[in-house]
């Protein structure tokens, strides 16, 4: 059976010129290069290198085999290459969610854009999704990584959340609204640290805005529930 070392040794003999300045790069002696030609030769079923007094030389056969044992070599060094490169990181998909509020532009983009400038292996694909059926594909493997913006109600044990930026909280008013007057900052109330309704934001801002001891909070919320299918984007 022929080996790998035996066609390494074989291309090696062949690009150096022969055995004794082969052996030189390869570290070994030239009797285990000897014996591993002789080897490949005897699997092969005919000789492959002509000894001369001070060189080495093709036979036909060797003539014919030579390319394809380079290619074969440089295919498998091809292939460690790309695997070493896919369990690095550094090639293969990137699945990357988002939810329609935390919009790709800015720092969010410019570090996109410099990751797959560095990692020219890696091809992007996005898909717009909410925040919870981010993190439910995540959990199944069906992302690899997800941009989305917490709250969020279901905690999932498997996957680990770490906070990128936090943006500032406006409040939008008529230019004649009575609020519209207050000199800012405003002393904003902190949010409950549970929010009791699937839609925690409005409730929280409800109960933190009603008075301290009220009986019903003057504040009424609505939230309008919207479905969204997930569908991959281009990155622009």
């Amino acid at each position: 059976m022929i080996s790998l070392r035996q066609l390494h040794y074989f291309v090696e003999i062949v690009e150096s010129g022969g055995f004794s300045r082969a052996a030189e790069r390869l570290f070994v002696a030239q009797s285990a290069l000897s014996r591993q030609v002789r080897e490949l030769e005897d699997s092969i079923g005919t000789p492959l290198l002509r000894r001369g007094p001070r060189q080495v030389e093709l036979t036909p056969a060797g003539r014919a085999f030579l390319p394809r044992a380079q290619r074969l070599l440089g295919d498998l060094e091809a292939a460690r290459r790309l695997a070493r490169e896919v369990g690095e990181g550094g090639h293969g998909l990137l699945r990357l969610g988002h939810s329609s509020s935390v919009p790709l532009v800015g720092g969010l983009q410019a570090a996109l854009r410099g990751y797959l400038a560095a990692q020219s292996g890696v091809r992007l694909e996005l898909t717009q999704q909410s925040s919870e059926q981010q993190l439910a594909d995540l959990a199944e493997g069906r992302l690899d990584l997800g941009l989305l913006r917490l709250p969020v109600l279901r905690q999932h044990p498997r996957l680990h959340l770490r906070a990128l930026y936090r943006e500032p909280l406006l409040l939008a008013l008529a230019a004649d609204h009575p609020l519209a007057r207050r000199e800012a900052p405003w002393p904003w109330p902190p949010w409950p640290e549970k929010p009791s309704s699937p839609f925690p934001t409005c409730n929280a801002a409800a109960s933190a805005i009603a008075p301290p001891n009220s009986a019903s909070a003057p504040v009424s919320t609505h939230a309008r529930r919207a479905r969204c299918r997930a569908r991959p984007a281009s990155c622009n």
